[in-house]
């Protein structure tokens, strides 16, 4: 079994762990945004992530979207981890 003790985190808080964690202690709510109106009548907001997100590499390009940015920039940040766990198994 491989395990990998780490994880990357990108959200409306922040786009690493220690941001995310300093808004959830917090009560932030940087990361929401009034959006139009998800149910007639209602203010609504949502969740809206602001940082600059990476591009996905060019062997990928046809996989580029917003989503894959995300993950992108997850892996970023336990890349290193990932790559221990690659050459040991």
């Amino acid at each position: 079994m491989i395990t990998i003790a780490n994880m990357g985190v990108i959200c409306a808080l922040g786009d690493n762990k220690k941001d995310v964690l300093r808004g959830l202690l917090n009560g932030s709510t940087a990361g929401m945004h009034e959006t139009d109106p998800l149910i007639k009548g209602k203010r609504t907001f949502t969740g809206r992530v602001d940082s600059a997100l990476p591009i996905v590499p060019e062997n990928l390009k046809e996989f580029n979207c917003r989503n894959n940015q995300f993950i992108v920039a997850a892996y970023n940040q336990i890349r290193d981890d990932i790559e221990k766990a690659r050459v040991r198994f």
